[in-house]
């Protein structure tokens, strides 16, 4: 092969090469990355690169800064170029994908008489679609989510534009310690402008030029490539049809771990149904009574406690699939359990509760605000029975005449206190709530309105409704968001699919 220091004769002797060093191991370099490197007379970078290519590429001088310093490098390359050495500014992947040769550029016209060579490098994204089995070779796009140079809010048009045309999509500089949740809001607004995730398994990959001169015997080759996130499709666990069983379980063969986040009702019972097909199931729950709730069982284990975006991808690693049985009016943690699974790679699926008949005389609003808007204009006390995090609606209404319905624990009195809600009027009961109980406490108060959401058959709506129209209260529905899901058949069938 010919040593491209031979073939470009006409090469002024001032001259910076910034040199794309590639995706990771010494065999990802290019020839001419190589070669360059052999031929200069002093090489400058960031630290952990040149400590990475020390050893391999011996020359006069060497240059190192940290992080945020690349414009003191390029400096220190054109000066030094200026001086008739010939100078290797090196970066990782490729040098014009977010790498040194901007920079460069941007700085080259103060140094005339240095002239800039671009040795290009293989990228990230590149590597991580070959690695994945599903090369770039359609339209595509590369996103960076560092907002140092770039407004966020110019980021996000960015990827709302790139979910609706439809384009695969590589996201570069995913996350720092500043920014620990912008992966997280990037796929939510990838989500919802159409993208969707098609993979299920997530292994972050650290990116380190240099290392060995062979391959990497690791049996998943992603762990040698970064540049944001890769991932790997899951091979399904099988059973063996002979396996006996222990604690509820197969023996002798992996189990399907499964992620469900209930609370709920239909969450319980869909997690013990789950666990009886021989799934490892993972219970996710909020509170200290949801944990109460959800009981024991063989095969579940309950995780009690709010997460965070994040949390919620560290709890799904390993995972086959997750069930998001949050309650419907639950919109934040679907949106967030759906980022994560997304961030992860984990199969996602909704697990929908049924929607009730609306009695015709029904008023119903499509936030919880609207229906404060209207009772506004409106006497007479009313029955909240919407949940203490909806009580900040009605702060506009005489806290006199509203009685709060919520669960009796220390969150629920604290949110009625902070709301001015007298303690008389606090009623803290844990459902279910029957038909004769509605009644009584709308007689008790004086209720002229009782205001629900659509919490369907296991949520007591139905009751609710009854008791209001025999009683004489007006019955306010505060309208369910729209969403797309599956019942619980159809999720235990997708299931089995996974676990044969």
């Amino acid at each position: 092969m010919l040593d491209v220091m031979e073939i470009d004769i006409d090469r002024p002797e001032k001259i910076v090469y910034v040199v794309g060093l590639g995706p990771g191991e010494p065999f990802y370099m290019t020839q001419q990355a190589a070669n360059t490197l052999e031929s200069v007379d002093a090489i400058c970078g960031y630290k952990v690169y040149l400590d990475l290519i020390r050893d391999e590429f011996p020359c006069e001088e060497y240059y190192a800064t940290g992080m945020t310093q690349e414009l003191d490098r390029c400096r220190w390359a054109l000066e030094k170029a200026r001086t008739g050495k010939r100078v290797a500014l090196v970066c990782s992947g490729d040098a014009g994908v977010y790498g040194m040769a901007s920079p460069l550029l941007e700085l080259a016209p103060d140094y005339p008489d240095v002239a800039v060579e671009i040795v290009p490098g293989l990228t990230a994204a590149l590597s991580g679609g070959a690695v994945l089995g599903a090369p770039l070779a359609h339209d595509f796009c590369v996103i960076s989510l560092s907002d140092r140079l770039t407004p966020w809010e110019v980021i996000e048009k960015r990827l709302a534009c790139a979910a609706m045309g439809d384009f695969c999509v590589a996201l570069y500089n995913p996350s720092s310690k500043g920014r620990p949740d912008y992966l997280a809001k990037a796929v939510c607004i990838l989500l919802e402008n159409g993208k969707k995730c098609r993979y299920r398994l997530r292994h972050r990959a650290q990116h380190r030029p240099g290392g060995s001169d062979r391959p990497n015997p690791d049996p998943c080759p992603a762990e040698r490539h970064c540049g944001g996130y890769v991932y790997h499709r899951v091979h399904r666990q099988r059973r063996h049809k002979a396996a006996g069983r222990q604690n509820g379980h197969p023996t002798g063969v992996p189990q399907m771990k499964a992620v469900v986040f209930s609370g709920t009702t239909e969450g319980r019972v869909f997690s013990r149904q789950l666990a009886a097909l021989g799934a490892e199931v993972l219970v996710s729950v909020a509170t200290p009574l949801g944990a109460e709730e959800q009981g024991k069982a063989d095969g579940i284990t309950v995780h009690c406690g709010r997460l965070t975006p994040e949390e919620m991808a560290a709890l799904l690693q390993g995972a086959a699939l997750c069930v998001d049985a949050t309650h419907p009016y639950a919109v934040d943690a679907t949106k967030n359990i759906r980022a994560a699974c997304a961030v992860v790679g984990v199969e996602y699926h909704r697990l929908l509760r049924e929607e009730s008949p609306l009695p015709a005389e029904s008023m119903v609003f499509a936030t919880a605000a609207h229906a404060a808007a209207f009772l506004a204009g409106c006497s007479g006390n009313v029955l909240l029975a919407t949940g203490a995090k909806e009580l900040a609606a009605f702060a506009a209404l005489s806290p006199e005449r509203l009685f709060p319905r919520v669960l009796p624990t220390r969150e629920g009195i604290a949110a009625c206190e902070a709301a001015g809600i007298p303690h008389k009027n606090i009623i803290a009961m844990q459902g279910p709530f029957s038909y004769a109980l509605n009644c009584a406490l709308i007689e008790q108060f004086s209720i002229r309105y009782l205001v629900t959401k659509d919490g369907g058959a296991v949520g007591g709506f139905a009751e609710k409704a009854q008791a209001a129209q025999d009683t004489g209260a007006q019955l306010i529905v505060v309208r369910r968001p729209a969403e797309n899901g599956q019942t619980a058949a159809q999720i235990l069938a997708r299931c089995k699919e996974v676990l044969v």
